[in-house]
């Protein structure tokens, strides 16, 4: 019986979760043909606050 509950339980949990908890959108700038400035922004999904955020560009 546990077997079976575990096979109905499954679906639940794997279609509970978000596709995607962030969607970040990145707007270069050009200014005077000699700067690049990027926007970055960032909408959080998930509901809850964002504590720490850290990343880097290559």
């Amino acid at each position: 019986m546990k077997f079976y509950l575990i096979f109905i339980l499954i679906p639940f949990f794997s279609f509970a979760q978000k596709a995607d908890p962030f969607s970040i959108e990145l707007r270069p700038r050009v200014i005077d043909n000699a700067k690049v400035i990027v926007n970055i922004e960032i909408t959080n999904h998930l509901n809850r606050p964002i504590d720490y955020l850290e990343g880097f560009f290559i």
